[in-house]
């Protein structure tokens, strides 16, 4: 009978090992279309389309796939239109020049003129208004035409009215210090300053709001080698972005995740100010964006965060899907109003 099993247990493992396969050139189902993203708002001086097409899941992602940030290469045959149903505009591709980039000669300081390249559309040629529908056409060589349809969002929000920014006291993080024969000669802190924003969601309707934040900060250092003065400008997005809706809590306070916006590192003798160790600040101001957008705004960028937080450099994540309204193709078209708001970080 042990026998028995023995041989049972043999013939078992051994018509296991005979069932496995090797597959390759695995081929799913799969058509190229184009993917599409662009958003629009009344507060634009200029409107971009990003444009590109589908790749297949299975394969390899050949490295010269990769543009800058973008992760496809940029369709350049396209025919963008934009319409509002009395008018219509076609974006150009095209280069155009960002004088006001965030990268700077390390000579000088200064900013360096920029260049990017692809979709374009003056507004002062089709402005965006609010409240109006518009609807984004697509068409590329031997891919499937695409189209999608947005709502600008009528209401921009007032400050003090609609919405609220709190500014929090300063949070100093002691960074470290500089010590002489065992003596504390001064000390290095870190600080960042808190910002919460809190709207007043309008009842009985159905809103979507958005917040980011940018940092242009100016500041000046002492070059090692001749002791030139150097004046660097600084431009960042700010951590902090984030989207809500009043879903189950329509006409309540409606709060943002609060912001932790850094100041940067300093020290307590102002015999280290203007070194190249210890810059000094010029200036450092933020703008911060206040919106309501449209669902569709509201969803793709949720999605999208989710995603982010979800499969960072995890193999064993849930896959999740990223929200789309393209008809036809993959990616977003969506409107948002903004309404700005410039805060001086230096004051307290």
């Amino acid at each position: 009978m042990q026998k028995l099993k023995y041989i049972f247990s043999l013939l078992f493992i051994l018509s296991i090992c005979s069932c496995e396969t090797v597959i390759e050139n695995v081929a799913l189902p799969y058509e190229e279309r184009i993917v599409v993203q662009a958003f629009i708002s009344p507060q634009d001086t200029l409107l971009e389309v990003k444009i590109s097409k589908t790749r297949p899941v299975t394969g390899t992602f050949p490295a010269d796939q990769f543009y800058g940030s973008q992760v496809y290469k940029p369709l350049n045959d396209a025919t963008i239109e934009i319409s509002d149903g009395q008018r219509k505009a076609n974006f150009l591709f095209q280069t155009i020049s960002n004088p006001n980039g965030t990268e700077y000669d390390q000579k000088t300081g200064k900013l360096v003129t920029q260049t990017r390249t692809g979709y374009f559309l003056k507004a002062k040629d089709f402005p965006i208004i609010a409240g109006k529908i518009y609807t984004l056409t697509a068409k590329a060589p031997n891919l499937p035409d695409v189209s999608a349809t947005c709502t600008v969002p009528s209401k921009k929000l007032i400050e003090s009215k609609d919405f609220t920014i709190i500014k929090g006291n300063t949070d100093s993080a002691k960074s470290g210090g500089a010590y002489s024969n065992g003596s504390l000669l001064y000390s290095y802190y870190n600080l960042t300053k808190r910002i919460n924003i809190t709207v007043n969601d309008v009842a009985n309707e159905e809103n979507y709001y958005a917040v980011a934040y940018y940092s242009q900060k100016v500041i000046q250092y002492k070059e090692y080698v001749n002791e030139k003065i150097i004046t660097q400008y600084i431009l960042n997005q700010e951590p902090g972005s984030d989207f809500i809706t009043d879903y189950k809590q329509d006409g309540k306070v409606l709060n943002f995740i609060r912001a932790g916006i850094n100041v940067g590192f300093y020290n307590d003798d102002p015999k280290q100010q203007n070194t190249q160790n210890q810059p000094t600040t010029i200036s450092h101001n933020l703008s911060i964006f206040v919106a309501t957008t449209d669902k569709a705004y509201y969803q793709y960028n949720k999605s999208v965060g989710s995603g982010r937080g979800l499969n960072n450099d995890n193999p064993f994540a849930e896959p999740v899907l990223t929200y789309s309204n393209i008809n036809g193709g993959l990616g977003i078209f969506a409107g948002y109003n903004t309404t700005s708001v410039d805060v001086d970080l230096l004051k307290k």
